[in-house]
Parts: C-alpha cells; sequence; structure tokens
C-alpha cells in the first residue's frame, strides 16, 4: 500500500510538474543530445571552451530528464508489481473455476451413466412389454374362442378342442387376472423410469447450462490475466530503460560537474555517452503494452518524452 501511495505521489508530481513545464520533454531531449554531439565535435576541433559551454548550457535539462526518468521507472516498478499481484489473484480465481468445471464434467458424466443405465432398463421393460401384449393376443384369441363354445353349447367338445380347455372358467380368469396384473406393473415400472429419466435429462442440461457459464468465466478469467501479464512484461521493460536513461542523464551530469577533467577525459567521456546512446536494445513502445522494438538508447527516450508530451505514455494512466 505505502509503494502504491507513493506511486501515486510520485506521479502526481511529475504530471505537475510536465504541466507546468515552458518547454516539451522531446525538445529537451533533442536539445541535450544535440549538444552532446556539439561538444564532442568543438572538443574534434580543440575548442574546449566552447565544449564546455554547450554542456554547461544542458546541465540543468539533464537533472530534468534524470527526475523524469527516476520517477517514471519508480512508478512503472510499482505498476508492475500491482499487476502481478492481480494476476496472481486472477490464477487462484482460475484455479478455483478449473475445479468447478472439472465437479461438473463429473457430475454430467454420473448423470449420464444413470441415464444410459436407465435407457437399459427401459429397453428391458419394452422386451417384457412386448412379450405381454403378445401373451395377451393369445388370451384374446381365447376370449374369442369362448364364446365360440359358448354359441354352439350344444355341440361342446365336438365342436372343438378347445372348449374342453377353455371350459375351466377359473383357471382361465386367474390367467387373465395375472397376466392384466403383470400388463400394469410392466406400465407402472416403465412410467417410472420415463420419470426418473427425464429428471435426469433436465440435471445434465441444468449442469451443461452451469457448465457453459463456468467456462465462459474462466476464459474471462484467463484473457484478463493474460492482458495482465503483457503489462508487467511491458511495465518491466520499461523499468529497464528508464533506469538506463536515469543513469546516462546521471553519468551526463556528473561529466559537465568534472570541471577538472582534463580535455582527453572529457573526450573520452563524450564518446563513452555517445555510444550507449547508440547502443540498440529491445525497449517498449510507451503508449501500448502490446509492442516491442528494438532501437537505440537514444530514439528510447525521445520516443518516452513524446508520449509525457502529448499524454499518451502508459505511464501517465493511474
Amino acid at each position: 500500500m505505502f509503494k502504491l501511495i507513493h506511486a501515486f505521489v510520485v506521479c502526481l508530481m511529475l504530471a505537475v510538474g510536465l504541466a507546468r513545464a515552458d518547454t516539451s520533454q522531446l525538445l529537451l531531449v533533442e536539445r541535450s543530445f544535440e549538444a552532446l554531439r556539439q561538444s564532442a565535435a568543438a572538443l574534434d576541433k580543440g575548442d574546449s571552451a566552447q565544449a564546455r559551454r554547450l554542456l554547461d548550457d544542458i546541465k540543468g535539462s539533464a537533472e530534468t530528464l534524470r527526475r523524469s526518468a527516476e520517477g517514471f521507472g519508480q512508478q512503472a516498478a510499482v505498476a508492475a508489481d500491482r499487476r502481478e499481484a492481480e494476476a496472481r489473484e486472477l490464477t487462484a480465481r482460475i484455479t478455483e473455476t478449473f475445479r468447478a468445471e472439472q465437479a461438473a464434467d463429473q457430475e454430467i458424466q454420473g448423470l449420464e451413466a444413470r441415464i444410459t443405465d436407465l435407457n437399459t432398463q427401459l429397453n428391458q421393460a419394452n422386451a417384457t412389454r412386448d412379450q405381454l401384449v403378445a401373451q395377451a393376443a393369445v388370451h384374446a384369441q381365447e376370449v374369442r374362442m369362448r364364446q365360440e363354445c359358448k354359441a354352439h353349447f350344444m355341440e361342446g367338445i365336438f365342436y372343438s378342442g378347445e372348449c374342453w380347455r377353455l371350459s375351466f372358467a377359473d383357471v382361465f380368469a386367474h390367467r387373465w387376472i395375472n397376466l392384466n396384473n403383470e400388463i400394469e406393473s410392466n406400465r407402472l415400472q416403465r412410467n417410472d423410469i420415463e420419470t426418473a429419466r427425464w429428471k435426469l435429462r433436465e440435471q445434465v442440461s441444468a449442469q451443461l447450462a452451469s457448465l457453459g457459464e463456468t467456462r465462459a468465466r474462466k476464459a474471462e478469467l484467463e484473457t484478463r490475466r493474460g492482458a495482465l501479464e503483457q503489462q508487467v512484461s511491458t511495465l518491466r521493460a520499461a523499468v529497464v530503460s528508464l533506469s538506463d536513461a536515469a543513469l546516462f542523464w546521471t553519468d551526463t551530469v556528473t561529466l559537465i560537474d568534472s570541471s577538472i577533467a582534463s580535455i582527453d577525459t572529457l573526450q573520452q567521456g563524450l564518446q563513452l555517452l555517445a555510444k550507449r546512446a547508440g547502443a540498440t536494445a529491445p525497449a517498449p513502445v510507451f503508449d501500448r503494452y502490446d509492442q516491442e522494438v528494438v532501437r537505440s538508447l537514444e530514439d528510447t527516450l525521445k520516443d518516452f518524452a513524446r508520449t509525457l508530451d502529448d499524454r499518451s505514455s502508459i505511464l501517465l494512466t493511474p
């Protein structure tokens, strides 16, 4: 929390300082680098007095640029830490969501297994129903035969041998009652199975809807985490670039303040600064998080200054 408050204060002070500045940051950077080059050229011509005047003229600018680089570098570091913490929190939520997704998957698999078992039971019940229907057809034929036997009562068993068999009314009645009971029991069994299967399918539908929401939530969290990780990477790169910048301007001021330095020492110092300014390295694009370029330190500092001037820098966003 202290780091966050400190970063906010630094950002506010820098923003106020930039707003009050009479000269743009980009102009300060361009003038400073041009003065370094002109000073080196003056030394090559043996004009050390002109070289020192040029350096003295940019001392204030170099100090301003150093403070700016240090301040925004600290802010970038704090912002990166904060986003890393947010990414870790999202990772925990993603893990929790993933576990919920797995639990829902297992629940759906269990429900579908029960539905498969009920399908098997229903197929068996339907097969039993078909058998009972076949038996009922036989009994219906026997009923018709009994009616014919009654219609030819005087002929008795001479009309048909079936009349003798079917004359045992009690036996026939019991068979018919038992068959009807089995048919009714089978119907109730199939109804229970279909009701249970319907309820399970409703549960599967609800679980699938919940699973879809869980997966969508996890995808959203992963997208947010990916964006945060990209921001962390860019901010860490900004910390490195701004640290290099702060050190560059610190060394520039130190060189300017070294009044006892010989011409050779001053010339060597300017050459080293020129070499560092021209050295290329991967650097962030300060007005967006999703791009990185390889360029010189001088070009990086100019781009950073430009984004401060036009207020497009990612480091000006709270």
